[in-house]
């Protein structure tokens, strides 16, 4: 649920964070695609939701996940303002990446976590499989994209994420289909249209 949440927020903030910082309309396009997202990804959920999956603070985590789409959106916007100013894709990924990586060497050695690595070929495989195409191909795109159509646009990505991810789901885990499931894909999909659609020339 928090990682619904998250999605969500990540959106929403991004469309309100191009308001405040760069003077972005909001447009009733966005406004449109924004309901439908929502309302999307309450229906494909809605299962977990009524039923109340899952153990520990529910409130904790949303809480966590709200904090991390708010902060993964002034992220979205500083990339959006560099790349305006010219700064390449690759050296924003990779400094990024970087400050990234030290704030949670840092975390980790401050909280005493345990630096363990699994040299077997099946999570060496994986690893390199999430570092080049899950890490740098993924984010040097988004963050081509972000600076090609805007933060508020763009971040409609994270609606589509779960959506992605349930299709994966039903190719290979058997995910069971049910009339929200569907439901809520059309409309995160009509959302998707809703926000990227430009009339004429604008």
């Amino acid at each position: 649920m928090a990682d619904r949440t998250s999605s969500l927020g990540l959106y929403l903030t991004s469309v309100l964070g191009s308001r405040i910082f760069f003077g972005t309309p909001l447009k009733p396009s966005t406004m449109l695609g924004a309901v439908l997202g929502i309302g999307g990804v309450v229906l494909v959920f809605l299962p977990e939701i009524s039923g109340g999956a899952g153990n520990g603070n529910p409130a904790l985590g949303i809480a966590f996940a709200l904090g991390g789409a708010l902060t993964a959106s002034l992220g979205n916007i500083v990339a959006y303002r560099n790349h305006g100013r010219g700064l390449p894709v690759v050296q924003m990924n990779t400094f990024g990446m970087l400050y990234g990586a030290l704030f949670v060497a840092v975390w980790a050695l401050v909280t005493r976590q345990p630096f363990l690595f699994d040299r077997s070929p099946r999570y060496l495989l994986s690893l390199a499989y999430l570092a080049v195409f899950g890490s740098i191909v993924a984010f040097g795109a988004f963050l081509a994209l972000l600076g090609r159509i805007g933060a508020d646009r763009a971040g409609y990505v994270t609606v589509a994420i779960p959506i992605v991810a349930l299709l994966f789901s039903a190719l290979f885990e058997g995910l069971r289909w049910h009339p929200s499931l569907a439901l809520g894909i059309l409309l995160c999909l009509g959302g998707n249209v809703a926000v990227l659609w430009r009339r004429g020339s604008s």
